[in-house]
């Protein structure tokens, strides 16, 4: 379909196009677009000391399930009703944005921290309490949100890292049971590795290597998740495996996790835990 075209059946619709550029077409709230143009030209981040801007970044929990059981119709319609929600809490001085599948968020300005806890707090309850009733009844469901608090510049000094603060807090309050909302200033580290990880993986820049990173990514997730994880880097030599391996070293070192750099006799080999025996002996001997 031609520019033009699309234009005009637009228009004939009802639908104004300019609109759709930074609004989420099913729920009617702001989209990813609007908020990183936004917080890239309405925001003097020098000067936010006297006016705070918080996000609040939060997602339906078992959002899967929903579509899983009652199809994904329902699941529209539950996104539908949770941003009516969302609206109503912005008010005039916020922002509701629909980030990506079922993450919402607020955005805040001239709010400071202990005044956006309030405000999720008070969203995370009235959703507890307020059952999803689907059309044509199909299904009547008690739903929960898990909801994350960042605020710039107490947690952040740009954009790029106020999502990230925010949604690590989000990670926090859905490993932690759920239904809940978490201040990213009192967030852990430790419960938080493998997303502040990852948060440090995509800022690496190695040519050819999207695919192997995403594995060591999809790994920490579940190191996480306290499943023990083994990848294995192949190739001929010259390759980039040592480069490969110490850019990831030099990254999740920032997390303060423990690392350990192993150097293995080709005669020993033969012993089918030989590598996994130095490993273990390595890290308890650095216990106290």
């Amino acid at each position: 379909m031609q520019h033009q075209e699309l234009v005009t059946y637009l228009q004939h619709t009802g639908k104004d196009p300019s609109r759709l550029i930074f609004e989420d077409e099913l729920t009617g709230l702001y989209n990813r677009r609007y908020l990183h143009h936004f917080l890239q030209s309405q925001i003097n981040w020098a000067e936010l000391e006297q006016t705070p801007l918080t996000l609040l970044m939060m997602d339906l929990d078992h959002f899967k399930q929903i579509n899983d059981n009652y199809g994904h119709q329902t699941g529209d319609e539950a996104l539908i009703w949770l941003s009516a929600f969302l609206k109503k809490t912005a008010g005039s001085n916020g922002l509701p944005i629909r980030y990506a599948g079922d993450e919402f968020m607020i955005l805040l300005r001239d709010t400071d921290k202990s005044a956006s806890l309030k405000i999720g707090e008070a969203l995370v309850a009235l959703i507890h309490k307020s059952p999803f009733v689907s059309k044509e009844g199909r299904a009547k469901l008690n739903l929960t949100i898990s909801l994350g608090v960042a605020t710039a510049p107490a947690d952040a000094r740009n954009g790029k890292t106020l999502i990230q603060q925010a949604d690590t807090a989000l990670y926090s309050a859905k490993r932690n049971g759920r239904n809940q909302v978490v201040d990213a200033g009192e967030v852990r580290p430790a419960d938080v590795f493998a997303k502040t990880a990852i948060f440090q993986l995509k800022e690496v820049q190695i040519v050819g290597r999207a695919r192997q990173l995403s594995l060591v990514a999809e790994a920490l997730k579940k190191f996480s998740s306290r499943q023990s994880q083994f990848l294995i880097a192949e190739g001929l030599p010259g390759m980039g495996k040592t480069d490969f391996l110490e850019t990831i070293r030099r990254n999740l070192a920032r997390s303060k996790t423990w690392q350990t750099t192993l150097s293995a006799n080709p005669q020993e080999m033969f012993r089918p835990y030989y590598l996994t025996e130095k490993l273990i002996v390595d890290l308890l001997n650095r216990r106290k």
